[in-house]
């Protein structure tokens, strides 16, 4: 069967694969980010080297980051969902983004796994730090601070 638009004749498909490419440079990468590389369902780790910039920063909220008022602390707060680390890691991050950009935040649950919540001016300052490294129209109600 053709894959070309000219070949479909209206027909449904009803599945879709997707393959990702195998190169060192992931293999590296989850080398570093996974307590047991090699087997599936290893957990994930923050690795003890990592330095937070404002651009991995942007990079992490588009990725992880929710933006919103919230009711129960009558607030801006931005959650960075951490739900697949360990508490330690977790803390770990919220020392990395204290030293490393000067933003303080806390560890929240979700589900009873932790995230971390930056509240109040922190969150507005956050936001405003990373909005020049998030051109993209797709992700700009991440950048609201009102």
């Amino acid at each position: 069967m053709s894959h070309n638009i000219i070949d479909w004749n209206g027909e449904y498909l009803y599945n879709c694969l997707f393959f990702t490419v195998a190169h060192p440079v992931f293999t590296k990468l989850r080398a570093k980010w996974y307590s047991n590389p090699h087997e599936k369902g290893g957990h994930k780790i923050v690795p003890p080297d990592l330095h937070l910039t404002w651009r991995t920063a942007a990079v992490w909220t588009c990725d992880d980051g929710s933006n919103h008022f919230s009711k129960k602390y009558k607030q801006k707060n931005l959650i960075l969902h951490t739900e697949s680390f360990s508490e330690n890691d977790v803390d770990f991050l919220l020392e990395k983004l204290y030293n490393d950009l000067g933003i303080s935040g806390a560890i929240n649950h979700h589900y009873s796994k932790p995230t971390i919540r930056i509240c109040g001016d922190n969150a507005i300052s956050f936001i405003e730090q990373i909005k020049p490294f998030i051109p993209w129209k797709c992700f700009q109600y991440k950048l609201k601070t009102i």
